[in-house]
């Protein structure tokens, strides 16, 4: 693998892990500066998407560092979040949330887009040198 090779691989992990921590951070902002008064599921929420932009961000700095470790916060993170969409999305007192609205009208499939960015981050990911 050349060094060109390595350098475009952390371009683009700085990349994608950039563009999911503003997303997280900006949608945790506009959503959760709204509702001053939590659910627990919503602080549970509020929690994991900083978790998860956290984690990128030491997906960025493990890229550099060789630590593939990293690789499995991300995902604990991710995986954590996407569960507990899940639950509020099925959840049968979901109606008695704010979020309720928008919630009905995704479909369940829709959480797991949040699958692409964390898995091409993973596949660039560079490996220990043999």
């Amino acid at each position: 693998m050349t060094l060109r090779t390595i350098t475009i691989k952390h371009g683009l992990i700085f990349i994608l892990a950039g563009l999911l921590i503003t997303y997280h951070v900006v949608t945790t902002y506009q959503l959760y500066a709204n509702f001053p008064d939590f659910s627990n599921i919503q602080f549970i929420q509020f929690i994991l998407k900083i978790a998860v932009a956290l984690s990128l961000c030491m997906v960025i700095w493990g890229s550099v560092t060789g630590r593939k470790w990293v690789l499995w916060v991300m995902w604990i993170s991710i995986l954590s979040l996407i569960a507990s969409q899940y639950w509020l999305h099925f959840n049968p007192q979901s109606a008695e949330l704010a979020m309720a609205e928008a919630l009905s009208e995704k479909s369940v499939f829709s959480y797991l887009r949040g699958l692409i960015f964390p898995s091409a981050i993973t596949l660039l990911f560079p490996g220990r040198k043999s």
